[in-house]
């Protein structure tokens, strides 16, 4: 009974660091997107 529990335990926890991980990369996939929209907006006047 207390294996069970304890292997839950370990999923649940697992389950919950690739939630973190997962979410994490979206954030920083969107700031690296985000740093590419600034980068060609500061591009754009340096080439007129």
């Amino acid at each position: 009974e207390e294996d069970k529990s304890e292997s839950f335990m370990m999923s649940s926890s697992a389950m919950w660091m690739e939630r973190e991980r997962s979410e994490r990369d979206a954030l920083l996939q969107r700031r690296a997107s985000l740093e590419n929209q600034i980068q060609t907006l500061v591009d754009v006047p340096a080439i007129r």
